[in-house]
């Protein structure tokens, strides 16, 4: 009688990657590992056609010399002729032939390794990230601090007493096999976050120090910024990209819109950079808007949809308290 392996991978992991074919795919189309696969490539063309057009450069030079010392000589292939048509091969021909083939494999073997080295740097900084999202998004961090500053009451002193960043902590310099743009965002969430931890350890009094408190709401708002923007360029599959970044939005967009009401309180260079992202916002939550999300997608995007319409600039006037959105959907599974 035959049972289901309920300990199977797939029995207990949605949408995870699974065998050699998935791993050979995203070598060949991930961003992360783009020039390794050209190498791989053209090492592979050299193999194949290296050795062939060396014999052709061969025989080619022997037919220029037998037309210009010998006899009459018969009519000269054409150059598509000795490059396509079959024959026998010597054995020098052969032989590069073969050395070619070993070069070309070992050259593909170490590309494949450093790529994937690259993945492991890639999916151990992407799941990091992504997870110190889903832990804000779950326990309503930001919804928190924008309701504690609307109803004007005293941010919590936060010491985290534990390496919440351990990953970069311990591997920053694994970055540097990276792209530069990949280990700009990256770095740039990591910077942002540990000013974020400095200001929520300061505290603030919204009623004594409102811009005190629109520091730490700022400090956030950057943090989870460069955290959707880090998720993006680290992220191959689509389908967990946007789940990733839909994660990243739900703490990053409370932070802005409260920012971008209180405009006028922040002033200068900050309130100028503020009113410069709405534009880029608005158009972001229209296509989350147009676009069908299935799956956990869709909870997360509705909430945030609904959100941006009940909290937006063209409806969140004066000092109203955030109004987190109820959706249709069942609760997001973040």
């Amino acid at each position: 009688m035959l049972t289901t392996d309920w300990s199977h991978p797939r029995e207990h992991i949605a949408g995870r990657r699974k065998g050699f074919i998935a791993h050979i795919g995203r070598f060949c189309v991930s961003r992360h590992s783009r020039d390794l696969f050209g190498i791989a490539l053209l090492a592979a063309l050299s193999a194949l056609f290296g050795a062939k057009l060396a014999g052709t450069m061969l025989t080619l030079s022997q037919s220029i010399v037998d037309l210009l010392l010998g006899p009459p000589p018969k009519p000269a292939p054409t150059l598509f002729q000795m490059l396509f048509a079959s024959g026998p091969s010597d054995g020098g021909t052969l032989a590069l032939q073969a050395g070619l083939l070993t070069v070309a494999g070992g050259i593909i073997s170490w590309t494949y390794q450093a790529a994937n080295t690259r993945f492991g740097v890639v999916d151990i900084f992407a799941a990091e990230i992504a997870t110190l999202c889903r832990v804000a998004a779950v326990n309503e961090f930001m919804v928190h601090y924008v309701e504690l500053y609307d109803r004007k009451r005293q941010f919590p002193v936060v010491n985290a007493p534990r390496d919440y960043l351990a990953v970069f902590n311990n591997n920053a310099k694994d970055l540097e096999v990276l792209d530069g743009d990949v280990a700009r965002f990256v770095t740039q969430f990591y910077v942002h976050m540990k000013a974020l931890q400095d200001t929520v350890a300061r505290g603030a009094d919204p009623q004594e120090n409102a811009v005190a408190a629109l520091n730490v709401m700022y400090s956030a708002f950057l943090a989870f910024e460069s955290a959707r923007q880090a998720l993006a360029v680290l992220m191959d599959n689509r389908v967990e990209r946007q789940e990733y970044v839909l994660t990243a939005l739900v703490s990053e967009l409370p932070a802005y819109l409260l920012l971008y009401r209180e405009r006028a309180t922040l002033g200068g260079l900050r309130a100028a950079r503020i009113e410069q992202r709405l534009p880029r916002y608005a158009e972001l939550i229209d296509n989350i808007k147009k676009t069908p999300l299935e799956g956990a997608r869709g909870p997360i995007a509705a909430q945030i949809v609904s959100s941006w319409q009940q909290n937006g600039p063209s409806a969140a006037r004066g000092a109203s308290p955030w109004r987190v959105a109820k959706p249709r959907y069942a609760t997001p599974k973040i």
